[in-house]
């Protein structure tokens, strides 16, 4: 882990901890201003660090673009939401519409997600099936159905013919199924491919990130007490948004996903007496000892 890397998750984490606070001192009315809109840039920069941090891990440029699309989608889901609680709150008709972009985001990102396990396991020549492709076709139409629910009404009930579970048309229940299915899918492939690559620890980071997804999400249904502050801390929409960075990282993280950490850390130490040079001809890594190497040697 190089010393950008180092700086990244340390600044990520203290952006975290400062939202936290700030969405803290908010529910208990210490602040002269809302902290919403902080809180997103706190978030987007959170997220776009990531991204930026990810074009120097993967080996894949494939992979760091959807990264950084992924990224974006998290910070156009967080925007959203801010616009809706600072600007249009009191727009009914703003406040429907802001509901329907909420799930482009949300299953776009999922759908991101899902495709990203697809590289579990596979190296940097390994080509995807082009036919898991097809999924994008249930994904982009239940985005249109959800974008022209005031057409016909099958995702959402007018708010003035339905209250309560009656509100959600048959639509809405597809697409919960449908991101279950994905989620399902996701972790099926991510365990199926590092089983068969005898890699039982791998598997351990992203497991464990999805099953703090769990907890929180049951904890923040029943509402313990004790839970409270946390939640108020780590709203849903915030924390749901971590998360997809974290199982990410975690797979990044324990190689699942084909990446350069720890090369540089061999290379240095290597008797072999290799160097890595970039594009502009700086030589990057070399090792600690032996032969000094030169970029006319690499």
């Amino acid at each position: 882990m190089d010393r950008k890397e180092i700086t990244t998750y340390i600044f990520s984490i203290l952006f975290i901890v400062i939202a936290a606070v700030v969405q803290l001192l908010e529910a208990w009315g210490k602040l002269p201003f809302t902290g919403k809109t902080l809180v997103f840039f706190l978030y987007a920069l959170v997220f776009l660090l990531w991204a930026k941090n990810m074009e120097n891990r993967v080996l894949r440029a494939d992979v760091a673009r959807r990264f950084k699309l992924i990224a974006l989608m998290l910070v156009g889901y967080l925007a959203t939401r801010t616009v809706k609680y600072e600007i249009l709150i009191g727009s009914s008709d703003a406040v429907r519409w802001i509901r329907y972009i909420y799930y482009f985001f949300i299953l776009t990102t999922v759908h991101l997600v899902f495709s990203t396990s697809l590289y579990v396991g596979k190296s940097e020549r390994d080509a995807i099936d082009k036919r898991w492709n097809l999924f994008w076709i249930p994904t982009v139409a239940l985005i249109l159905l959800i974008m022209t629910n005031d057409l016909h009404g099958l995702v959402f009930v007018p708010y003035a013919y339905a209250s309560g579970f009656k509100q959600y048309g048959p639509v809405y229940l597809l697409t919960n199924g449908y991101i279950l299915l994905l989620a399902a899918l996701t972790l099926i492939i991510t365990s199926k491919r590092s089983l068969a690559q005898k890699r039982l620890k791998s598997i351990a980071a992203p497991v464990t990130v999805l099953a703090v997804c769990f907890l929180y999400t049951m904890l923040y249904i029943a509402d313990w007490p004790a839970f409270h502050y946390v939640k108020i801390a780590f709203q849903s929409a915030e924390f749901n948004s971590l998360t997809v960075i974290l199982f990410i990282e975690s797979l990044v993280f324990t190689r699942l996903i084909a990446s350069n950490r720890g090369y540089d850390t061999f290379l240095s130490l290597s008797s072999l007496n290799l160097g890595m040079m970039d594009l502009n001809g700086q030589i990057v890594v070399k090792p600690n000892h032996g032969p000094e190497v030169s970029t006319d040697a690499i």
